[in-house]
C-alpha cells in the first residue's frame, strides 16, 4: 500500500504556491466543497489528478510512483 496521502501532497503544493482550494477548484472545474472532500482522501481519481498536476505544474503521478519504490 502506498504511504503517500495524495490529498495532503496537493494541499502542501497549494501552500507552497500560495494558492487556495477555491482557486484550484475553479481551474479544474470542480465545486470547492467537493474538491475539499476529495483532498481529505488518501486516493484520488486519476482524471482529476491529471488536471491538478497540469494546473499546479507538478507530476503527482511521479510522487506516487516514487512512494511505491521507496517503500521498505
Amino acid at each position: 500500500m502506498c504511504k503517500i496521502h495524495i490529498g495532503e501532497e496537493i494541499r502542501q503544493q497549494l501552500k507552497e504556491q500560495e494558492r487556495s482550494i477555491r482557486w484550484l477548484a475553479q481551474k479544474v472545474g470542480c465545486d470547492q466543497s467537493n474538491l475539499n472532500k476529495k483532498l481529505q482522501c488518501s486516493s484520488i481519481d486519476t482524471g482529476l489528478l491529471s488536471e491538478i498536476s497540469k494546473v499546479l505544474e507538478v507530476d503527482f503521478f511521479m510522487k506516487l510512483s516514487n512512494g511505491l519504490t521507496n517503500q521498505g
